[in-house]
């Protein structure tokens, strides 16, 4: 060795070249394998969810963290479906949490969550705690990533330190912790 050249011989070189070839057309048939384009489902029409499992598991988390606020998903199993873009959940859990630290933990017995617009919906006797002592009960319960708010267009009724309001619809904005609902509503002041 002269100079940092490596000096081989012709016989050497082609086996070395032969091996380098064979590396290369392995990756790449490794790669296409992974990447492939796959049939999949037409996009499905019902709001609630996949239709058909594409896969399914048990122990789902999926977790997000955005500018004002971030959250936390766990289920006991989870059927995907929809070309990958949606997960239909059981036995639901999320917190929402705010950049100050206040939260909200919702469970219910079912939900989907849009694992691209990261989108979620929860429904099956749903129960939200804050972690300023305040709990919401309702049917079904709503999570938007881009407004970064819970809502539900159900009947509500959140039980607090000093009052129990009860009516339908409410908007719960994560960032500001403001709480809204918007109908029907009757208050009852706790002594």
């Amino acid at each position: 060795m002269k100079h940092g050249v490596i000096l081989i011989n012709e016989q050497r070189l082609k086996w070395v070249f032969l091996a380098l070839l064979a590396v290369v057309l392995a990756a790449a048939v490794s790669y296409l394998g992974k990447t492939a384009p796959t049939a999949r489902p037409e996009a499905s029409s019902n709001p609630s969810g996949p239709t058909q499992a594409e896969s399914a598991m048990q122990g789902f988390r999926f977790a997000q963290d955005e500018k004002n606020s971030s959250w936390n998903l766990e289920a006991r199993s989870a059927e995907i479906g929809d070309g990958g873009r949606t997960a239909k959940l059981s036995d639901v859990r999320v917190i929402v949490r705010n950049s100050d630290g206040w939260q909200v933990t919702a469970t219910g017995a079912q939900g989907v969550v849009g694992l691209e617009t990261k989108d979620m919906e929860i429904s099956g006797g749903v129960r939200a705690v804050s972690s300023d002592g305040y709990t919401f009960v309702t049917d079904r319960l709503k999570w938007s990533a881009r407004d970064q708010t819970l809502t539900t267009e159900q009947k509500v009724e959140m039980d607090g330190p000093a009052v129990i309001v009860r009516g339908t619809g409410l908007v719960v904005h994560a960032a500001t912790k403001r709480v809204q609902v918007l109908r029907d509503v009757e208050t009852t002041f706790k002594p």
